[in-house]
Parts: structure tokens; C-alpha cells; sequence
């Protein structure tokens, strides 16, 4: 599978990132043509004061092993600037984008997220994610999703013994998975992300 990273800046220094993984069967340039129109397309919903970042090049991984298979490189590189004016969301509070799948591994359905920072302050309605921007960023990212073959990467868990008194217990190895996405909803409340992955 093929790693694609979205590098995000903001007012007052501010930054993040998103990790997606995608199909490495399709040409990598289509599909950072297909992210460079998901990121236009969230550009509205973003403030001027903030740019995304999309680099040209990449990891190839193994998703059942977690294993760097080698690398890939496309044609051009993709910078997007928010149009959405001068004010802009407080950083902690993010629109949460969330990716459905059908399958079901370990007794639940593989789901992913992709957290959106620097959001125009036209996109808060009395807390919450607007019904307008909420639609647009909604449709933009299941386009995204289908062209470019979008993944939730269920990763590999190696085998671990048990704790002191059995707490926690062992656990065995598992391979890991690549897991289409079919479906992209926005979460209408503004999420905090708490963690890098994801």
C-alpha cells in the first residue's frame, strides 16, 4: 500500500499532519491529482491564514507485516491555501473525518479518521460543525476515498506474553490488513485530537 502525507500549517506556527494509505496499484500521479482536488475542495472550509502541504514522494509498505517495501515518486508536488477568510476555529477543535468500512476484523468493524485543523471560523455553528461545510467536506472526501483507492490500515500486533499475575494477558501475533474505505461522514461536533495516528 502507499503512504501519503498531508502536511498542515497555521496561524501562529501552528501544525499537524494526516497519514492516509491507498491503493499502490493505481499511478501515484492520478492519484495525488485526486488528493490535490479533495484538498482544493476543503480549501473553502479552511482559513486563509493556513496551507496544506502534499509531497511528491512516499513510503510503499507491506500491510500485513508493517515491512517498508520500497518507495514512489510522482510528478508534482501540491500546495493549497484556505480560502475560507481571516478567522479561524482554535486549534484544539478540529472537523473529525470519519472512514466506514464493511469489514469486520476482531469482532468489529475496521473504521479510520482524519482529523481537519486550522477551520474557518464561518464553519462554527454555535459550536458545531456547520450543515453546509459539514456537506462539502463530506463529499469531498468520499470522492477522494473511491479515486484513489483509500485504506484503514488495521496494523499487525506482534505476540506479547502475559503480565504479573496474568494482568494483562498474553496476547497472539496478528497480520495486519488494508481495509477499503466505502464510506466518508463528518462527525458535526468539533473534535480534539489526542493522539498522532489517525
Amino acid at each position: 500500500m502507499r503512504e501519503f502525507i498531508i502536511q498542515y500549517s497555521g496561524p501562529g506556527g501552528s501544525s499537524g499532519l494526516s497519514v492516509l494509505y491507498a491503493d499502490a496499484s493505481l499511478l501515484p500521479d492520478n492519484q495525488l491529482d485526486d488528493l490535490q482536488a479533495f484538498l482544493t475542495a476543503l480549501a473553502p472550509e479552511v482559513s486563509n491564514q493556513a496551507t496544506m502541504f502534499l509531497p511528491n514522494e512516499g513510503r510503499e509498505i507491506d500491510p500485513v507485516t508493517g515491512a517498508l517495501t520500497g518507495q514512489w515518486q510522482g510528478a508534482t508536488q501540491t500546495v493549497v491555501t484556505g480560502t475560507g477568510g481571516t478567522s479561524v476555529v482554535s486549534n484544539a477543535d478540529q472537523v473529525l473525518i470519519r472512514w466506514s468500512t464493511d469489514e469486520v476484523l476482531d469482532g468489529r468493524f475496521i473504521k479510520g479518521r482524519m482529523f481537519l485543523p486550522n477551520v474557518a471560523g464561518s464553519a462554527n455553528a454555535g459550536g458545531e460543525v456547520a450543515a453546509v461545510p459539514s456537506g462539502n467536506i463530506a463529499g469531498a472526501a468520499q470522492d477522494m476515498a473511491i479515486a484513489v483507492g483509500l485504506y484503514v490500515w488495521h496494523r499487525p500486533r506482534p505476540a506479547k506474553p502475559a503480565g504479573p499475575g496474568g494482568v494483562p494477558p498474553a496476547t497472539t501475533a496478528r497480520d495486519g490488513a488494508a481495509v477499503d474505505v466505502v464510506t466518508a461522514t463528518v462527525w458535526r461536533e468539533f473534535a480534539v485530537l489526542r493522539g498522532r495516528r489517525g
